[in-house]
This record gives structure tokens, C-alpha cells and sequence, in this order.
């Protein structure tokens, strides 16, 4: 991206380890184009579905999510607690 013009790097003026990415105005402009192209799809896809069914749509995907989150947050805890009894004595 950064050979296409699309982003630069800068070394952090805080810190010199870090680098900083920023879009360029050709990334900007990228950019935009990319949400029209991606709300053009959203339209043409979920936007032609009877209104119920876009909030059951919602609401599933809600429902999706907490339980992907929980699903996660249980396997970060399994794998702490197993960390923990790694480093018992």
C-alpha cells in the first residue's frame, strides 16, 4: 500500500520504535470511494428486505455477536486459569 501511494510511515516523534501509518490523499480518496462501493452492496442486498425482516436480521446478528463475545471471553479465561496452573510451583 505504501508502494501505491495509498498510505506513508512515519517514525513516532514520542517514541522512535514505533511507526506511525497515515493514509495519504490517495488513500483518502480510496477510502471514500470504497464506502459508496460498500453502501451501494448493503442497498442492493439488505436493503431490498422487507423491514421485519432486516430487524430480525439485526437482532440475530446481535445475538450472534454476545454470543461470540462470550465464547471468546470464556476461552481467555480457560486459558488463564490453565496459565496459572503452568506457573504454580
Amino acid at each position: 500500500m505504501e508502494k501505491g501511494g495509498i498510505v506513508e510511515r512515519h517514525p513516532d516523534a514520542a517514541d522512535q520504535r514505533l511507526t506511525c501509518v497515515f493514509l495519504t490523499q490517495a488513500g483518502r480518496d480510496l477510502e471514500t470511494e470504497l464506502r459508496q462501493v460498500a453502501a451501494d452492496y448493503v442497498n442492493a442486498t439488505i436493503g431490498t428486505l422487507a423491514e421485519r425482516d432486516r430487524l430480525d436480521l439485526e437482532r440475530l446478528l446481535g445475538e450472534l455477536n454476545s454470543s461470540i463475545s462470550r465464547a471468546l471471553a470464556a476461552r481467555d479465561t480457560e486459558a488463564g486459569t490453565a496459565a496459572g496452573r503452568k506457573a504454580a510451583p
